[in-house]
Formats: structure tokens, C-alpha cells, sequence
């Protein structure tokens, strides 16, 4: 993917660029672990930004589905301001 130009960004609960901040108007491949384990090693070395879900304190993570979704949002959200 870096071949062809296509940043490469990872989700996480607890670390990372606000999502709202990250810019996703680009060519970008979203990369959602799973709400235990995250994303494996080889994958995490090929990143090249991890963003965060802003959420409550209490929550521990969110699924990935509805983290996956959360991103699509804010990526259509940004794309359209452009």
C-alpha cells in the first residue's frame, strides 16, 4: 500500500492522534483491531499514524464495528469540508 501512496492508520483506545485532528481526506487504509487484543505486531510496525476515539473514561474500548464506523464518519466528514 505505501507503494501506491496510501497512509496507513491504526485505531486505539488509550494512545494516539485525536481522530478529529488526523487527517483523513487523503488515501488511507483504516486498521481496527480487536477490542482484546489490538492489531498484531508485524501489522503495528507498518503503521504509519494511530488515532484515538475520544470516549468516556469508563469505557474500557468501544467494538470495532462501531469504531470502524466512527472513523468512516469522521472521514466523510472531513471530505465533504473540502
Amino acid at each position: 500500500m505505501r507503494e501506491n501512496e496510501i497512509r496507513l492508520l491504526a485505531t486505539s483506545s488509550h494512545k494516539g492522534t485525536p481522530l478529529n485532528e488526523a487527517n483523513l481526506t487523503g488515501r488511507v487504509a483504516v486498521f481496527i483491531g480487536s477490542e482484546g487484543a489490538g492489531l498484531p505486531r508485524e501489522v503495528m510496525s507498518a503503521i504509519s499514524e494511530v488515532v484515538v476515539i475520544p470516549h468516556a473514561f469508563q469505557v474500557e474500548s468501544l467494538n470495532a464495528g462501531v469504531a470502524a464506523s466512527i472513523v468512516l464518519y469522521e472521514a466523510s466528514r472531513q471530505r465533504k469540508q473540502r
